[in-house]
Order: C-alpha cells, then sequence, then structure tokens
C-alpha cells in the first residue's frame, strides 16, 4: 500500500527522537526505504505527539533531551525477520499490512495504528478513552481508520480494545469534559446527554452544557482551570464575567433547571465535588405536557458517542 507523507516534524524533542530511530536503523543495516521495519510503539507516539494527558502516563511517556540510551521501539514487517540484540533496540514482528507514514524518509506507523497499539499495551484506566476523545475530537483519526485497524487484530486483541474504544466519546469538547464523564460513570450518576443546546420557547439557545440530564432537569458545566483564574482581571471584566454566568443561571432556572458548576480537574481528583450533583439525580422530575413544549433540546451534531455503539443506547 502506498505510504502516506505527512508535515515535517516541528519540536527539538521530535527531530531529536526521529534522528537516533534513524541512525537505529542505521547501524541495523536498515534501509528506511525498503526495510519493511518502521519505527512504532511509544517512539511513534511521541513522534506524533501522542504526548501524555496525564501524570500516570509518565511511565510510558518520558520526556528528556538525549535519547542514546533510550529504547527505539522497531515493528518488523518481513516474511523472514531477524532477531535484534542491541540493548536500545525493542522490535517486535508485525504480521499486519506494511502501510507506514514517513516522516523525514523514515517510516513511521500511523497515528490510527498507533494509538490501537497504544490500547493494546496501556492498562484499563483513563488514558486510552483521555487520548481517544482527543483524537477524535481534532480529526486526528476517523472512525473507518480506527475500523480498519481493529479487523487486523486477533479476536482476543479486538475484544480488549473496542472494550475500550466503547467509552471514547468525541463530542467532548475538552479534556476536563472527559475526566468530568468518567468521574460520573465511577459514581454511578445516570448517563447524561452531551453537546445539548437548550432552548427557550423563542427557540433561542439558552446555553449548552457540557451535560444534560433531560429526566432530572439537570445541567452540568464543566470548566477549565483558566476560567476560574480571574486574578489578573480588572474589575470591569471580572464583573462582566460573572454577571453573564448568573444570566445563564437565572434563564435556566426560570426554565426549571437544577445548575451545576465544577472545574474538571478538580472533579477528577476529588470526587466530593460532585456531591450535591448526585441528590438531584436520584429521582426524576416530573415535567408536565406544557413544560415539554416550553423546553426543547436540539443536538449540535448527530448522536455519537462511544466508539462501538450508540451513546442513547447505553
Amino acid at each position: 500500500m502506498t505510504t502516506r507523507s505527512v508535515p515535517i516534524l516541528d519540536t527539538d524533542e521530535q527531530r531529536q527522537l526521529l534522528e537516533a530511530a534513524r541512525a537505529q536503523l542505521r547501524i541495523l543495516h536498515l534501509d528506511p526505504a525498503d526495510s519493511a521495519v518502521v519505527v512504532g510503539g511509544v517512539t511513534a507516539a511521541r513522534l506524533h505527539r501522542l504526548v501524555p494527558i496525564t501524570p500516570d502516563t509518565d511511565r510510558y511517556y518520558t520526556s528528556t533531551d538525549y535519547y542514546r540510551d533510550e529504547s527505539i521501539d522497531l515493528q518488523d514487517h518481513r516474511a523472514a525477520p531477524q532477531k535484534f540484540r542491541r540493548l536500545p533496540v525493542r522490535c517486535m514482528v508485525d504480521r499486519r499490512p506494511y502501510d507506514p507514514v514517513v516522516i523525514d524518509g523514515v517510516p513511521v506507523t500511523s497515528v490510527a495504528r498507533t494509538f490501537i497499539d497504544l490500547c493494546r499495551a496501556l492498562p484499563r484506566d483513563d488514558t486510552g478513552i483521555l487520548l481517544g476523545d482527543r483524537l477524535l475530537r481534532d480529526g486526528a483519526i476517523t472512525r473507518a481508520d480506527l475500523d480498519t485497524e481493529l479487523r487486523l487484530l486477533t479476536a482476543r486483541d479486538q475484544r480488549a480494545v473496542r472494550a475500550l474504544l466503547d467509552r471514547v466519546d468525541p463530542r467532548a469538547r475538552t479534556d476536563d469534559e472527559t475526566r468530568s464523564r468518567l468521574a460520573l460513570q465511577r459514581l454511578g450518576c445516570p448517563t447524561p446527554e452531551s453537546a445539548v443546546e437548550i432552548v427557550d420557547r423563542d427557540g433561542a439557545v439558552v446555553a449548552t452544557p457540557s451535560f444534560v440530564w433531560p429526566d432530572h432537569l439537570v445541567a452540568g458545566f464543566c470548566t477549565a482551570d483558566d476560567d476560574h483564574d480571574d486574578r489578573y482581571l480588572d474589575d470591569v471584566e471580572r464583573d462582566r464575567r460573572y454577571a453573564e454566568l448568573a444570566d445563564i443561571d437565572a434563564r435556566l432556572t426560570a426554565l426549571g433547571y437544577r445548575v451545576f458548576r465544577w472545574r474538571g480537574d478538580r472533579i477528577a481528583a476529588q470526587h466530593c465535588a460532585a456531591c450535591g450533583l448526585r441528590p438531584a439525580l436520584r429521582t426524576p422530575r416530573h415535567v408536565s405536557g406544557e413544560y415539554r413544549d416550553l423546553v426543547a433540546y436540539r443536538q449540535r451534531q448527530p448522536s455519537i458517542s462511544g466508539y462501538g455503539r450508540r451513546y442513547d443506547d447505553r
């Protein structure tokens, strides 16, 4: 299959790591152009800038300015692979089709294949879900790419990877929203709707909360740390920001909603940040027919969610 080119590397860390991989291929007497040995694993993840998104991944993505003694991950697609006994090289025989991207003349596994390989290697925590949300949201990979790579795995690996991808939801607009969704799942909260616009009787959009529970008339806003950092704002700007939030909360309250706001980094570290939210979600609120006519929900985009099944079917 024809290889695909990618943009030139733009960070010193990527360039150093790429030169280290090129040097290892040269030492092993492998021609990057036709050797069918590609750079993969964690090395490919760094080259594709799949950087750590939680402190827990530091043991998988180390950051250093010198790669002389760091292992380079290779994947051997040759019909008769050979064993490499050099310490800085970790080579794995790969029977999947040879379909790399080329970065400055060095073949590297594609973003989709690199992500699938990381899902197979990472523990069953939130790291793969955070990364999957980000890649699908940014358009770095598509569902078709993941489907293609999944079909190339063994049945056992397919089950393990799909179990993780079923929890991926690209509608999360930020990593903090992803962390909040996972924290709310661990707390046993009902499954919320995401990317929903709440409109009033006149059809005007009141707000687009991070999470909406229609049966409970609860709206949750997950904000980033920067949204709360008003130390460098003047009094006018600070008052304007708080006035906007108060107006949104008042309009939602007039529609019958209970509004909750929290910081995504805080709810992931301290589950008690959602203590006020859980009692509000215990019992659905009765919604009259008149009220249903007043409140409408418009999906910003088609109902997509989790990778393997519809979000509404969970």
